[in-house]
């Protein structure tokens, strides 16, 4: 058990950790990605709704 947590952390060591500054633009990138994806997804909806409360 404990070799794990030696070798976890020996790992974590290697690994290539990003800038703040990139972090915070693949932010941005998800949140202006998330808003368009929501308010197409909404646009869809509405349209579908008119569409089925006109067929029936």
């Amino acid at each position: 058990m404990f070799r794990f947590i030696k070798d976890s952390i020996l790992e974590l060591k290697k690994v290539t950790w990003p800038k703040y500054n990139e972090v915070v633009e693949n932010g941005k990138q998800v949140f202006w990605l998330v808003l368009f994806v929501s308010i197409f997804l909404g646009i869809v909806d509405y349209l579908m709704f008119l569409v089925v409360t006109y067929v029936f």
